[in-house]
């Protein structure tokens, strides 16, 4: 595990996140170590539950008491992209290159950025807190109630509350349903399928009007409910389920020397960076 007190760290704006802090507390600051090649090798090959173990080893929270795998999942994942920035000097932009172009399908196409210029599609606010009226059966006065995320009902009459994953949740899941497997289809499709009803399960934080025992009952319900959905109707809902905790990385637009036509460039951790002079 790293030791902070002997790295090199830098302060991370939080405003720079997917989630914009929203999910944390106002004197909540985080830090991250630069990553180390013997860390990226590390990470290489490894499962995803370790991946983001090992991953969190070098992110540092203060200010707050605040366990890092509650980060949100989506900023952990954007952590990932700042720690291999930040091997770079910090005053100077960052290059990807070797981008394919979609066009003419050449891998000249390069782009240079800061870790400012870098932009994510919005959560939705209800994924933070919905506030749902309801009349009081005793008193017949309007009562409003605070949801801790946003409400989702399915053809059945079944009302859900979602709110985005965090990383403890995600490492969580991955090691349940996802693994480095063998090479064999059939496997290897039952854990796509398996991964993705499960991702649900840890999405959805609460069943309105059903109580359960602990969230392993919850989500052993859930896993039930959703692959009938899966495999039946109400896919669009999962769906938009799936789309509005997703936090995409807006691309940027440069030109391919090759054709000259506009190429959409999507930073991510596994792109090729390099720093000029």
């Amino acid at each position: 595990m790293m030791n902070f007190s002997m790295r090199e760290t830098h302060p991370v704006n939080i405003s720079w996140l997917p989630s914009k802090g929203k999910a944390y507390p106002d004197t909540m600051e985080i830090f991250v170590a630069p990553m180390t090649i013997k860390e990226q090798k590390l990470l290489q090959g490894a499962t995803a539950a370790n991946y983001y173990t090992r991953l969190l080893d070098g992110i540092d929270c203060s200010g707050a008491q605040f366990r890092k795998r509650d980060l949100l999942f989506c900023d952990v994942q954007f952590l990932d992209l700042v720690r291999r920035i930040f091997t770079f000097e910090l005053n100077k932009k960052v290059t990807v290159t070797q981008y394919p172009c979609y066009h003419c399908k050449s891998r000249n196409v390069e782009v240079s950025f800061n870790v400012e210029d870098l932009e994510f599609a919005d959560l939705k606010p209800e994924l933070f807190g919905t506030v749902k009226s309801y009349t009081d059966n005793e008193t017949g006065e309007l009562v409003e109630q605070v949801i801790p995320g946003k409400i989702y009902k399915f053809s059945d009459g079944l009302e859900v509350v979602v709110s985005p994953m965090t990383t403890g949740e995600f490492i969580e899941m991955a090691a349940k349903y996802v693994s480095n497997a063998p090479e064999d289809e059939d496997f290897l499709n039952k854990q796509l399928t398996d991964a993705y009803i499960g991702s649900f399960t840890y999405l959805i934080k609460s069943v309105v009007g059903r109580d359960f025992k602990d969230a392993a009952e919850r989500r052993k319900f859930l896993f039930d409910y959703i692959g009938d959905l899966y495999r039946a109707s109400d896919k669009k809902i999962l769906e938009a389920i799936q789309q509005d905790v997703s936090c995409d990385i807006k691309p940027i637009i440069t030109i391919c020397p090759d054709c000259e036509k506009e190429v959409e460039v999507y930073v991510h951790p596994s792109l090729t960076f390099r720093q000029d002079d």
